[in-house]
């Protein structure tokens, strides 16, 4: 069973996390309530917050499979009067067990709240112990499997910004991720009515093409019903549902963790597409810089331009991006 942990290292750790550049924010979970700014009731507002740059963040937790789960709220300050709200995973997953929240995600999410966004993210059922045995694996994965993936952690968070700030505009709740979180907003956008539109950078779409014929059909000899899983929550299985929404996808051609070839099968498989979807590939930035940088500038004007806001940031930390393709 040993062989099953080596396996996937070898399939799986190509999708890293996002860097660490600071310690891991918030303390325990189950924090105070506090007044949100629309009134509503939010996490209580976390030093680290620097109010000058317009954020106020928050923690709160909710129940998950097998334990609580954190959910990071971020809300602009000053609040607009009827916020979009935008859902992002936290990356990093092997796609087969879960991911928790850490210090480098909030350079993913920040982008958004300067824009005007509210942001939720949140741990994902699943969470593999340090030095972890094969047991240890299979519980984990058995968790993630139960989640659909990440997905039915994202309702949850949902829910909770939803409670939390009330005033967000329910037509304009957005998923968003990269890599393995792209991953998971393309399939919760294919299964949630409330997600109007989706933006994915670099994300696995095809899970049993990354993980290749031979190592798929040795796992799921150990595991049953794995196959199936990886089908699942391959969002090529899910083109058909997802063509009916808006879909961003972003891909740098020098990404060496995930082809960009992904994302163009995906594309193509949308069929016939929505007419606000688009499709947009850089030359350099790699799996990461090519998100962190381009990518997310790109994804807040087309996000904008859904809204109505004529496809233009609204802080000007958020830069406007290139041609986009069709």
């Amino acid at each position: 069973m040993r062989a099953l942990l080596l396996m996937l290292c070898a399939v799986g750790c190509a999708l890293t996390a996002p860097p660490a550049v600071a310690p891991e924010l918030g303390g325990p979970t189950g924090v105070e309530s506090a007044t949100a700014p629309d009134g509503g009731s939010a996490a209580e507002s976390d030093p680290i917050a620097d109010a000058e740059v317009g954020i106020n963040f928050g923690e709160r937790t909710m129940p998950g499979t097998t334990g609580d789960l954190r959910v990071w709220l971020y809300a602009p300050e000053p609040m607009p009067e009827a916020p979009p709200c935008v859902v992002i995973a936290p990356a990093g997953s092997n796609m087969m067990t879960g991911m928790s929240l850490s210090r480098g995600d909030r350079d993913e999410h920040e982008p958004y709240v300067k824009a005007g966004y509210v942001v939720v993210s949140f741990d994902v059922d699943g969470v593999m112990p340090e030095a972890a045995t094969d047991a240890d694996f299979l519980a984990a994965y058995e968790t993630f499997r139960q989640s659909g993936g990440g997905v039915a952690n994202a309702k949850a968070a949902l829910d909770v910004a939803l409670e939390a700030y009330p005033s967000i505009d329910d037509t304009r709740i957005y998923a968003a991720g990269h890599s393995s979180a792209g991953t998971l907003a393309l399939l919760l956008a294919a299964a949630e009515p409330r997600i109007a539109a989706v933006a994915s950078f670099a994300p696995v779409t095809d899970v049993p093409l990354l993980f290749g014929a031979a190592d798929t059909a040795k796992l799921s000899a150990g595991i049953p019903g794995f196959s199936e899983f990886l089908t699942a929550t391959s969002p090529i299985t899910h083109a058909q549902a997802l063509a009916a929404k808006p879909v961003f996808l972003f891909h740098a051609k020098d990404d060496d963790a995930v082809p960009v070839a992904h994302t163009k099968t995906l594309h193509d498989a949308m069929q016939p597409r929505h007419a606000s979807s688009r499709y947009e590939v850089v030359d350099t930035g790699g799996h990461y810089q090519s998100m962190i940088g381009p990518g997310i500038a790109a994804a807040v004007a087309w996000f904008d331009g859904l809204a109505g806001l004529g496809g233009k940031p609204r802080h000007e930390d958020v830069d406007e991006p290139g041609p986009v393709g069709s």
